[in-house]
């Protein structure tokens, strides 16, 4: 979804020392603040869509989307250093460590890892609800 803003309107009004309006200052702020908070609004539901679909155990989910999942959650991935192999670690902001195998050579998230985490983070997910 796209909008249009007609912007000639800036040009009508005085300009000060340095060549802005202030009007004009005002409202290309406004505008920013217009367009964060619309990107918020739409990233959040996508979120919330990504969330609920792994709420109903897909058999497809990916790799990507369950980081996406963890990090709607708070979880965040932790470094892993040369050698970490297949073996992934989420960590939340109470030092809580959740580890993952991403799975390989098709980036497909297996069920029974879906189960485990809904499981191990129902009180987070109820939060969200």
């Amino acid at each position: 979804m796209f909008f249009h803003i007609d912007l000639s309107i800036f040009f009508y009004f005085p300009f000060n020392h340095d060549g802005i309006s202030l009007f004009r200052k005002q409202s290309i702020q406004l505008l920013i603040n217009f367009a964060t908070e619309y990107q918020l609004l739409i990233s959040m539901s996508k979120k919330e869509k990504l969330l609920k679909r792994f709420l109903t155990i897909p058999s497809d989910l990916t790799w990507n989307e369950l980081v996406l999942v963890m990090a709607h959650l708070g979880y965040y991935q932790l470094s892993n250093g040369i050698t970490g192999g297949s073996r992934r670690r989420f960590i939340d902001e109470h030092g809580e460590i959740i580890s993952l195998h991403e799975p390989h050579p098709r980036k497909i998230v297996k069920k029974y890892v879906i189960l485990q985490i809904i499981e191990h983070c129902k009180d987070k997910i109820k939060n969200h609800e």
